[in-house]
């Protein structure tokens, strides 16, 4: 869709990818709120309402046709992100069943894994055939006619499954709480060491097919090597299932943030054996697929289940942070010393996070042996 907005806008790439910039931070923004609904126990509303407001969002963005319009619904599509992603259901699911959450959101995320799969392929060919306009507006209509129902029929069936019933917290206490977490080191260590990881992903993936042809490659292999990605974050989710149930999430995270520092290793050679960009793609992809929704996992693990969702929103505000700058300073690092350079950044910043994780090893017997 960039390059057909590109191309019949006539806008820049700079102002292109400000909306998508904008509706990131506003995600940020946004998350804490959703926490606090979460909390109160609203989730099953808040999700769907999100998914129909965001199909709101996406036909504006089909009918505007000014910057600033185009901006204003990328800034409306944000905040509903905060409402229906990956962020709020992960809340939800702890909240609704506690102990057994791991499970079901490593399950959720196997076939959630596909989305990209499914939406990129799809959305070439309808703008082919009908142009982009058409094609978001399809979008729009799968968003609001099938993903809000399945939104609000999976949550309701979800707190049915369970006798576990949460209790609406006062808000004091919950305010409370949050001022508690806020002040351990554990929680600043989780939101800055995955800030660090989604840096290292957000510089090169928003940057890989110009890296692999850097590397040697050419348009078709590096083609080919990126849309391993996808796939082979389902694949880590798969290997996940096998050692979950033995090694707890910090050193699930270990295993896949010195992944991710391998595969950056494995890129940087890659200009000598162009080849092993495809193995950069399966080890980045399995590495992203496993640490994106231990983050989640981990605060409950480590900080508790207590007004978890608005605890564990602050968490992910760095996250989101850090994945809507990493083009920009990928491509500030690119002009300035090239692609060797961008690498070696996206490799330190891996390694920031794995130290900020290994230090939360310490915390690691306050965990719940179930979740």
């Amino acid at each position: 869709m960039f390059l057909a907005w590109e191309t019949d806008l006539g806008w820049s790439k700079s102002e292109i990818s400000l909306g998508i910039t904008l509706a990131i931070l506003t995600s940020a923004a946004c998350a804490p709120i959703s926490g606090r609904i979460i909390d109160a126990g609203y989730g099953r509303f808040l999700m769907p309402v999100g998914a129909v407001v965001g199909a709101l969002g996406l036909l504006l963005l089909a009918e505007l046709d000014t910057k600033g319009g185009y901006w204003a619904a990328w800034i409306l599509i944000g905040a509903t992100q905060s409402a229906t992603l990956y962020e709020p259901c992960f809340s939800f699911v702890i909240r609704t069943l506690g102990g057994k959450a791991r499970f079901a959101i490593t399950r959720i995320t196997l076939v959630a894994g596909f989305a990209s799969t499914l939406s990129f392929p799809a959305a070439a060919l309808l703008n082919g055939a009908y142009g982009w306009r058409i094609t978001v507006i399809i979008f729009a209509c799968v968003v609001a006619f099938i993903a809000a129902p399945a939104l609000y029929f999976g949550a309701l069936l979800l707190e049915r499954s369970t006798t576990q019933k949460a209790p609406a917290p006062i808000k004091a206490e919950n305010r409370a709480t949050i001022k508690r977490v806020m002040k351990r080191r554990e929680f600043w260590l989780i939101a800055f060491g995955f800030a660090f990881v989604a840096l290292n992903h957000g510089i090169i993936l928003n940057h890989v097919l110009p890296i692999f042809v850097d590397r040697g490659a050419s348009l078709w292999a590096a083609t080919a090597a990126a849309s391993m990605i996808g796939p082979s974050q389902v694949l880590g989710r798969v290997l996940m299932l096998r050692f979950e149930r033995r090694l707890n999430s910090v050193p699930l995270a270990m295993i896949a943030i010195s992944t991710a520092c391998v595969a950056s290793l494995v890129l940087l050679t890659a200009q000598y054996h162009p080849a092993l960009i495809f193995l950069f793609a399966v080890l980045q992809g399995c590495a992203f697929g496993v640490f994106s929704i231990l983050r989640p996992v981990m605060v409950a693990d480590i900080l508790g289940r207590a007004a978890f969702g608005a605890i564990s929103a602050r968490t992910s505000i760095p996250y989101l942070v850090a994945v809507a700058i990493s083009p920009y300073i990928a491509s500030l690092i690119w002009h300035a010393a090239g692609y060797d350079v961008v690498i070696l950044f996206a490799l330190i910043a891996s390694l920031i996070g794995l130290i900020a994780v290994r230090s939360l090893r310490n915390a690691a017997h306050h965990q719940q042996p179930d979740i």
